[in-house]
Parts: C-alpha cells; sequence; structure tokens
C-alpha cells in the first residue's frame, strides 16, 4: 500500500508534523528510529521517520537522511515531506543536501516559517515573536546554537549552494505567481528556493504553488507549512479540526511526566503544578548526577516509583535551569554537554523502565531526545498519533514493547501552552 512519506530530524518535531495528518481517513504512525519503518508502516496513511539527526555530526545526518528517503521509495512511498525545525535548529544545510543528492527531488522549497507559534520569515530573515532568530532565547540550544537569522546563510554552514528567495510581496500575488518565481529560479539552475511567510494563508499558497510546477518539488519545512500538504499532494488530504479518540483513555493509574527540556515553556509549564498535593516534582541535581551517576539513577527512579504507586502524578524535570545557563556553563564544551546529556538521558530511561510496570494512564515526554530515551526503553518501535492535546501537541499510543498502547504526548521544549500540564493530565487521569 502507498503512504506519505515524512523525514523528522527528532522524535517532538516528527510528532508535530504527523498529528497535522489526522484526519477522518488517514492513520499516521511515527517511526521512533530509521530501523523501525517496517514495524510502523502496517495500516498507516502517514509514515514519518524520525533519523534522530538533529545533534550528531553533519555527515552522519547527511546518511541517515540521504538513507530514510531510499528507504521510504523502497517501501512504496507515494509523496514526500522533509520536517526541519521551526527555529532551524540541527543540521539543515547537511540534511538539504542529502535530499538532492537522493536523486528523487529536481528542488526544495524552503519555509520554516510557524505562524501559530510566532516564527515567521520576511526577506529571508526568521523571526521568533517579532525577534530575529539569533537573539533569541531558542537559538541558545546548548546543542544546536544558532548564529544567523538569515535562512540561506545557516544552510550554507553545511552545504555551500546558491538558493533563492519567494518574498513575501510575491507569495501575497498568489499561487501562480509563486509558480512562476520557482520555475525561473529552477531554470537558472537553482535548486534550493528559501520562502518568506508570516500567516498561515502565506504557507497555504506556498504548498499549492509548489504543487503547480511540473517538477519533482520537495516541500521542506515545519509542521505549518505540512498542514497544506493536500494543496501541494493534490489528493483528498483536506485537513479537519482533530479531535481527541477516546480509546481507552480511562484514567487509569497516575501519569509520568519526563522533560529533558530547559526551554522557558517547559519550565513554566511544570511550575504551574509543582505545588500540586496530587502532584510530586523531581528536580534533577546535575551535581549530584555528575558525581554518583547510578546511584543517583537508581534513588531518582526510586523516587519515582514510590510516588506512583501511591497514586501522585510524578514530573521528572531533568534539565538545568534554562538554556543560558547550560550554554554559559559548558563554556562551548561539546564532550562537557554529550556527557551531561547522556547522564540525564540514561536517567529518564533508568525512571522509564522503573515505572514500566506500574498502571500508569499515560506518559508525557518534553524533548525529542527525551522521547527515544523514554519510548526506547520501553521497547517501542513507534506512536500511532490519535488526537491532539493542544495546537502542535500530539497525543498517541506507543506501537510495541511491554506498554504497547500505552498513551504518551510528546511536545517540543518551547511549545505549549503554560496550562499545557493541567490539560494533559485532565485528559490522560481524568484530574
Amino acid at each position: 500500500m502507498s503512504f506519505i512519506g515524512v523525514i523528522a530530524d527528532d522524535l517532538t518535531g516528527a510528532m508535530d508534523a504527523g498529528m497535522q495528518m489526522l484526519t477522518a481517513n488517514l492513520t499516521v504512525h511515527t517511526a521512533l528510529l530509521p530501523q523501525n519503518l517496517n514495524q510502523v508502516r502496517a495500516g498507516a496513511d502517514v509514515v514519518v521517520v524520525n533519523t534522530q539527526s538533529r545533534n550528531i555530526e553533519p555527515d552522519a545526518a547527511y546518511r541517515a537522511v540521504k538513507t530514510a528517503f531510499q528507504n521510504l521509495q523502497s517501501a512504496g512511498c507515494a509523496g514526500f515531506y522533509k520536517k526541519i525545525d521551526s527555529t532551524l535548529r540541527g543540521n539543515v544545510g547537511a540534511e538539504l543536501r542529502a535530499a538532492l543528492d537522493s536523486a528523487l527531488f529536481d528542488m526544495i522549497l524552503v519555509a520554516p516559517a510557524l505562524p501559530f507559534n510566532k516564527r515567521t520569515t520576511r526577506n529571508g530573515i526568521h523571526y521568533v515573536d517579532g525577534v530575529p532568530l539569533a537573539e533569541t532565547e531558542l537559538a541558545q540550544d546548548p546543542f544546536a546554537p544558532i548564529q544567523d537569522s538569515e535562512i540561506s546563510r545557516i544552510i550554507r554552514t553545511q552545504y555551500e549552494t546558491d538558493t533563492g528567495l519567494v518574498a513575501l510581496d510575491d507569495v501575497h500575488r498568489g499561487a501562480e505567481r509563486v509558480s512562476q518565481v520557482m520555475e525561473e529560479y529552477a531554470k537558472a539552475g537553482i535548486k534550493l528556493i528559501i520562502a518568506d511567510a508570516a500567516a498561515e494563508q502565506d504557507l497555504e499558497v506556498l504548498a499549492e504553488a509548489a504543487g503547480r510546477l511540473n517538477r519533482s518539488v520537495l516541500l521542506c519545512g515545519s509542521a505549518g507549512l505540512f498542514q497544506y500538504f493536500n494543496r501541494f499532494y493534490g489528493e483528498d488530504l483536506i485537513r479537519t479540526e482533530t479531535q481527541i479518540k477516546n480509546q481507552g483513555l480511562n484514567g487509569n493509574g497516575p501519569v509520568l511526566v519526563l522533560s529533558g527540556s530547559p526551554a522557558a515553556a517547559s519550565k513554566r509549564q511544570i511550575d504551574r503544578l509543582r505545588d500540586h498535593p496530587d502532584v510530586c516534582v523531581i528536580q534533577l541535581d546535575i551535581t549530584r548526577l555528575a558525581e554518583k551517576q547510578d546511584a543517583a539513577a537508581r534513588e531518582t527512579a526510586q523516587k519515582a516509583v514510590q510516588s506512583l504507586r501511591g497514586g501522585r502524578h510524578v514530573i521528572l524535570d531533568a534539565a538545568g535551569t534554562s538554556k543560558a545557563e547550560i550554554y554559559r556553563r559548558a563554556a562551548g564544551d561539546r564532550e562537557l554537554l554529550d556527557r551531561h546529556s547522556a547522564m540525564v538521558l540514561n536517567l529518564i530511561s533508568e525512571t522509564a523502565g522503573a515505572a514500566a510496570l506500574l498502571p500508569l494512564a499515560g506518559l508525557v515526554i518534553f524533548g525529542g531526545d527525551t522521547a527515544v530515551a523514554a519510548a526506547g526503553r520501553l521497547g517501542a518501535a513507534g506512536i500511532a498519533i490519535i488526537g491532539e492535546v493542544e495546537p502542535f501537541i500530539p497525543l498517541g499510543r506507543l506501537i510495541g514493547g511491554s506498554r504497547s498502547g500505552l498513551p504518551v504526548v510528546t511536545k517540543a521544549g518551547g511549545f505549549g501552552s503554560d496550562e499545557l500540564l493541567i490539560r494533559v493530565l485532565s485528559i490522560l487521569a481524568g484530574g
């Protein structure tokens, strides 16, 4: 059976993209890692593959993405989308080069804007809430810092190539004009075209324009552009309002929240429940974890299990105080960052494993690496997306492993309202 294939560089990005295709007649499965593709493909209209390539070396990211495109084609994929971060973290240039080198596409239209979350592009410059990207907190990601706000320059740090620009004035003139601009670039031999977008209708115009070309075009963007994939693909993929399907969400037990995100939004969401009597918030002591890694991980997992057994929801905040603080302490020492990351992910994995035998109403995971560590520890091959908690915050069920079918909510660190966790607990556990 043919299907639509999406390639994302981390799991939360894969999930928030996949949920855009949740319609009455589309089934969406996300593969935890590329090797899980065949385990999750059965019965899916849309398969999203997480290449787990955001924080690895560019050459490794290139190989992972090129192989993923080739594997999707071999598996019968009928349409492709390349998901990138809406703040351009990761190996964007290397992965775009991999897509073109797969020989599947004549050109790529790159539009990372996500207007709902105030991520916009004007004159090729990317903004977050009106501030140039490089000047924002999001640019201080300790593993993928952003040094520039101009998309073409970000790409050229890893892929030295000519790029075109579809300016906002052309987008506002409609799909026919955008198609003309893209065709002119194609005739000039330019294969990478960056597009401005400041509103939802801009993304819709871009998708429709790319679909009009008599060329093999790859759409590349955040979950925002993927909402309008039907305008590009030309099939009956009309998006409807997604609703949570009550497939056994019966609130059987407490909820375990695992956060590996230092983003300010994640911290605010946790703080809203810090003093709640039915919630135990466990704050990671990174110094103790560094000194006594195995013992500290076991103690943290045991504390979480004890609270869960007592019927309390548990939030494990395993990230530092902020991105800026992590960045400052590391002082550019990538090896130190990698060691701390490995320790945190080991702690996440240990806690998920310890809780695996307990009755849980669901699992909530902040951060892509965190999600892979937790779901992987439970032996899952992927996640079937079944609904939406908030815009770009998906709800799914684990596919495979010891807790197959367990409800799971994933989110990127900077996404979600301050009330998100309150809403999630209500959905999963009834209060």
